[in-house]
């Protein structure tokens, strides 16, 4: 249950962003290019590399190790995120979401 919760508030949260963001004539293709990278590409890439990690790292170095992983992964993507993030303007043709 927190898993669909979460995912669906950052789901919203990225359709928003597009919607405020990008012009009424791209919005549409925006929006499902979003969709297709967050669900599509990244479950069939995501969860085979994140199987492929727990066989390799937990058995041998246990738990600790593996969630410490992820968490530097999440770390470097979110940093990647920002500095990509120029701060870029409301859309002033988009209505307020």
């Amino acid at each position: 249950m927190e898993t669909g919760v979460c995912r669906r508030t950052w789901g919203r949260k990225g359709l928003v962003f597009v919607h405020r963001r990008v012009d009424e004539g791209m919005r549409t293709q925006a929006q499902a290019l979003l969709t297709l990278f967050t669900g599509g590409i990244a479950g069939l890439v995501g969860i085979p590399f994140v199987e492929w990690l727990h066989r390799l790292i937990v058995p041998t170095q246990g738990w600790s190790a593996y969630w410490l992983l992820l968490t530097g992964i999440n770390v470097i993507a979110m940093t990647i995120f920002a500095i990509g993030y120029r701060r870029l303007p409301v859309n002033p043709a988009s209505p307020e979401c």
